[in-house]
């Protein structure tokens, strides 16, 4: 607004100063043109004169008015456009920033939420283990309600700890190796049990979409050896379901 206001002014200022300019040469070029016919006409051709001189004037004028106007209204526009194309850059310019500045907030929320999501699975995975694995001694092992039961939390239980390591966006290498160590030793002692009591199948109450899940998120860990025992562990299990149903 401000650029389109001086534009303004300064278009005004050249219009009138030429305007005024011109105006004073035509009025000094009037003198001159009636003195020089007054002196060379007869006095009888002088009022014929005089009417032929208006009549010029007058083109010279609306000439002169035609182009003053057309000059006024070219740097009118020329200014307007300019001043309008640099709001208009201004304004995207702006928006882009805020745009900007949306997503880095909303990536900012979104790390801090799979932060906590990844801090929640720890502490569920560790529940899980100090709840239900770590209260079972062999004995209790070898009784087979317990050994489906047994399996059951530990599949829940490494499916936890795997997400705590992928979805974890700060801590360093070090957490996730030592939690990755814990999901070792929870396979573990599944194979361990599994291969004692010489089961063929076991029948596990978590279903078959819930199981492909987790041997996703194991997959995910980019651990060759984990996978290599897990597969021996899915081979063995039959599913009283197939879905979430």
């Amino acid at each position: 607004m401000k650029n389109f206001i001086l534009g303004l002014i300064i278009a005004f200022l050249i219009c009138g100063g030429t305007y005024f300019y011109l105006k004073s040469d035509s009025l000094q070029s009037r003198v001159e043109t009636l003195k020089s016919e007054n002196l060379s006409k007869p006095q009888p051709d002088l009022q014929k004169a005089k009417e032929d001189f208006y009549i010029e004037q007058i083109n010279r004028d609306s000439s002169l008015i035609l182009f003053t106007v057309t000059a006024l209204f070219a740097i009118l526009g020329a200014t307007t456009f300019f001043s309008v194309r640099n709001e208009f850059d201004s304004k995207i310019k702006e928006i882009k920033n805020d745009f900007q500045s949306q997503t880095d907030n909303y990536q900012d929320s979104v790390n801090h939420l799979k932060y906590i999501e990844s801090s929640l699975s720890y502490e569920i995975a560790r529940n899980y283990q100090k709840d239900y694995l770590q209260p079972l001694n062999d004995q209790q092992k070898a009784n087979l309600a317990n050994i489906l039961e047994f399996t059951d939390h530990t599949l829940l239980c490494i499916e936890f700890y795997a997400k705590s390591i992928l979805l974890d966006n700060k801590s360093g290498s070090t957490f996730k190796n030592a939690v990755k160590n814990l999901i070792h030793i929870l396979v573990d002692d599944l194979t361990e049990l599994l291969a004692i009591t010489e089961l063929n199948k076991v029948t596990t109450s978590i279903n078959y979409v819930k199981v492909m899940r987790i041997k996703g998120n194991i997959e995910d860990l980019n651990d060759k050896e984990l996978n290599r025992k897990l597969y021996l562990i899915y081979s063995l299990l039959e599913y009283e379901k197939l879905d979430f149903d």
